[in-house]
């Protein structure tokens, strides 16, 4: 077991736009192309509304996430701005407050017998994201809760050994350069997605020593063994059942 804390200071943001830009309204937009698939696509006003608002929001629901309404028509700048042209700039601030973390991680194992074991763990934190006096919202891109449990087997006799694991981990927001999963928070960012939705999964690991070669084993590892659909991290694709077979010589 064991307790920590850390004081944070001059934290940095993820990248921000730093150059002010000129969009389209997005009221504008959709009422200019309602017009035109009405009269251009012989739509229903109805369809048509619809249909531009999916258009230049990416959402019906009112929100703007993505779309035509969220592309910049124009850079505002000057010729103190290093930067070849109207270029929109990104950078990284940092942040002025001191931010408070704490966690406590658990470990243990119990043997029930010379074969059989069972083990879990437990990470906690206090916070997954921070907001700043200023209103910036400042993420862990971690967890607040993960763990696992595991029961293992392990024979010397007979050369066998097992172990099943169950590993869980918490949801939590993303900042991360390019990679924004901030929708559960709020986050505008163009490009915005979900945040990293919890998940629990199941591994197995087998193994067996090869008795006609000394030092010699085969070992079976399987992680997500039932093939759930989850992704660890904003920009990376959803990852499924993963098989590793493997002989093992120890001289």
């Amino acid at each position: 077991m064991d307790a920590w804390y850390s004081k944070r200071e001059n934290l940095v943001t993820p990248l921000t736009i730093s150059t002010p830009f000129v969009t389209l309204n997005p009221q504008e937009t959709i009422a200019f192309l309602t017009q035109r698939f009405v009269s251009d696509r012989g739509m229903s006003p109805e369809q048509a509304q619809t249909q531009a608002t999916l258009l230049a929001c990416g959402a019906t629901d009112g929100t703007c996430p993505r779309g035509l309404a969220t592309i910049p028509l124009g850079v505002i700048t000057s010729p103190e701005v290093n930067a070849n042209g109207a270029q929109v700039l990104t950078t990284y601030f940092n942040v002025e407050d001191e931010l408070d973390l704490y966690g406590l991680d658990l470990a243990a194992t119990a043997l029930l017998s010379e074969s059989w074991s069972v083990s879990g763990t437990l990470s906690l934190v206090n916070e997954d994201m921070f907001e700043t006096k200023r209103g910036e919202k400042v993420t862990l891109n971690a967890p607040k809760t993960k763990g696992s449990f595991s029961v293992a087997y392990r024979s010397l006799q007979n050369g066998f050994n097992a172990e099943l694991r169950a590993r869980y981990n918490d949801d939590f927001p993303v900042r991360s350069g390019v990679y924004n999963g901030t929708l559960c928070i709020g986050g505008t960012e163009p490009g915005a997605e979900d945040c990293v939705k919890s998940y629990t999964l199941l591994d197995l690991v087998a193994g067996y020593r090869l008795r006609m070669i000394p030092g010699a084993s085969i070992q079976l590892s399987v992680q997500n063994l039932l093939d759930e659909d989850y992704r660890s991290f904003p920009g990376v694709p959803a990852i499924g059942r993963m098989a590793l077979l493997r002989l093992k010589y120890e001289f």
